[in-house]
Parts: structure tokens; sequence; C-alpha cells
């Protein structure tokens, strides 16, 4: 049986896949002659709801405002939470990752505790003494 954890994001990927098929299937639909959609987003909303039922047996609800917030270029909940836990940005986070591999091929692997002091040092370089440090869990 499962855990109601992996029930919830179970769910939650299902929610997105449907989601992401309606923000394809509202951008993909044709414009009439007025500049609209032929469908709007809660009709969207239903139509792929539906769906959802029929291929997967599974009822969802998709919210047709998260469906126009997607349409125009938003992120979903999932991605907003991944970008705002990174301490590191990508650049920096690849230098880490190659600083540490040339060290370790050179026979002098970094502990962790190393490389969280390296990554701090890089964070308090380019924020200043007023800096988060990485945590525990990072």
């Amino acid at each position: 049986a499962k855990s109601d954890t992996r029930k919830r994001q179970d769910e939650l990927a299902l929610v997105e896949k449907w989601m992401l098929k309606a923000v394809e299937f509202y951008i993909e639909q044709p414009v009439q002659a007025n500049g609209q959609k032929e469908k709007g987003y809660r009709t969207v909303c239903k139509e792929m709801e539906s769906r959802c039922w029929q291929e997967d047996q599974k009822h969802i609800g998709l919210d047709f405002k998260t469906l126009s917030r997607r349409v125009k270029g938003g992120n979903s909940r999932a991605e907003t939470n991944a970008r705002r836990n990174e301490l590191l940005d990508p650049d920096e986070s690849q230098r880490l990752i190659d600083y540490a591999q040339r060290v370790s091929h050179r026979g002098f692997p970094l502990s962790l505790r190393r490389i969280e002091e390296i990554a701090n040092q890089i964070i308090k370089a380019r924020d200043g003494d007023d800096f988060t440090p990485v945590g525990q869990n990072w």
C-alpha cells in the first residue's frame, strides 16, 4: 500500500501531466476571426479533466486560472520552489562540481563538509557577509 505522501505525489504528477496537455492543446487550437481561441480556458480544463477520466480512470481538477498563467509562460509550483531553494546558480554549481572532480582525479577527494565550505565561500563572495549558508540537506 502507498503512503499518503506517495499518493499525493502521484496525484500532483497526474495533474501536472494533464495541465501540460491542456497548455499544449490551448496553444495549438486555431484562432477565430475575432482573435479569440475556439475554446476558452475553462472549456479546455473541463475537456482535459474528461480525457483524464477516459484515459487514466482518475478524477482531477484543473484550474483555469492556473492554465491561463501557464499559457503565458508561468512556472509550476514545483519549478518555482526548486528555483527558490537553489543557493548556487547553475554556473556556480557546475564550477563547484568541476573543481571537486579535478581534485578527486588528482587523488584528493573532497569531503562533503569541504564541499559545503566551498559552496558557502562562493555564496559569501557573491552576496557579501549577509549571506544564507547552505543547510544540512543541501
